[in-house]
This record gives C-alpha cells, structure tokens and sequence, in this order.
C-alpha cells in the first residue's frame, strides 16, 4: 500500500486539520522512502518536522514504527508511540 492510499484512508477517519497534520507527518517520517538524494531530501523534511511536531504537540512516534492505515486519532496531542 502506497503513502497516498494510507493517507486517504487515514483521513476519512480523522476530519480536523491538526489530526491530519499529525498523521502526515508521521506517516511520512514512518515510510519506507525509496533510496535517492530527492527521497534523502524529502525524508530529512520530514524528520524536521516530527521533531518541530513532537516539541509542540509532546507525540513522539519513532520512525520505526509499523501503524496500519485508518489510524483513528482522537487528538495529536502527548501520544507515544511505543516499540513492539
């Protein structure tokens, strides 16, 4: 399953804007990014803006992390997520 496929199927669940800003940014910091410097680039974004996210919102998800698509997220604020 693709990156866009996950986020729609996330988003259907998770209406407000801070939600699927929470979910972007941690299902792009949580993807399997192919290798290149364009990917190198897009996946250093995207762990900047976890850590900016993580400070604000005190959620903290490793990019380790496997989470299914339709994550039901209630609110973006002090979730951590934990190694299984």
């Amino acid at each position: 399953m693709g990156l866009l496929q996950i986020l729609k199927s996330d988003f259907r669940v998770n209406k407000r804007f801070n939600q699927r800003l929470f979910l972007f940014i941690v299902r792009g910091n949580t993807y399997n990014w192919p290798k290149g410097i364009l990917y190198s680039l897009i996946r250093l974004l995207f762990k900047i803006w976890n850590s900016l996210f993580s400070i604000a919102f005190n959620s903290e998800v490793p990019s380790s992390v496997n989470i299914g698509s339709g994550l039901r997220v209630p609110h973006p604020y002090n979730i951590i997520g934990l190694l299984t």
